[in-house]
Parts: C-alpha cells; structure tokens; sequence
C-alpha cells in the first residue's frame, strides 16, 4: 500500500483524490506549520492529509495531486507501507 503525506490549505484535496478513484481513503487533520517561504518564517493553519492508494495509482494519485494542488512547491512524501490484508483487499476493491 502507499501512504501520500501531504499539506494543504484546501479542506477538499483529499474528497476530490477519492472522488476520482485515485485514493481508497483520505483522513485530514488541522496543524500548525511554521517553515521558511521568500526569505519569512511562515506560521500557518494547513490541514495534513494521510492518502491511501495502491502502488498501480501511486503514479497517477501523485501526477493528479501536483495538478490540483493549492501550493507551488508542495509537499508530497510517499511511503510504501505495510497494511493488514483485509485493508489492502478492501482498498484495491474500492479504487478497481
């Protein structure tokens, strides 16, 4: 399975990922971030997203999350991680 981390302003990128089949599931949670932009240290409410997709998506979720991303320079870390079978069953039957 592939775990996309990732911070946005926008309170849907996760809903349209899963909407387009790309992502089985996507949880989001408010944070705070500080980080360097233009030479200013930022403060910012973003929300973090945990996106869940299978490694045949992992190309196309990633391509279609830079597209509709609201940042320029956007985080997005990937990780291939290990999930209980009866997940990965259910995740790869609900993104065909």
């Amino acid at each position: 399975m592939i775990l996309i981390i990732t911070t946005s302003q926008d309170p849907l990128l996760g809903k349209k990922l899963v909407e387009k089949k790309l992502a089985g599931c996507a949880s989001r949670d408010e944070i705070i971030s500080w980080y360097w932009w233009e030479g200013k240290l930022v403060e910012d409410k973003e929300y973090r997203y945990m996106i869940k997709t299978t490694k045949e998506l992992k190309d196309k979720a990633i391509e279609e999350l830079k597209k509709m991303h609201d940042y320029s320079t956007p985080e997005i870390l990937v990780m291939d991680v290990e999930a209980n079978p009866e997940y990965l069953k259910w995740l790869k039957s609900v993104v065909g």
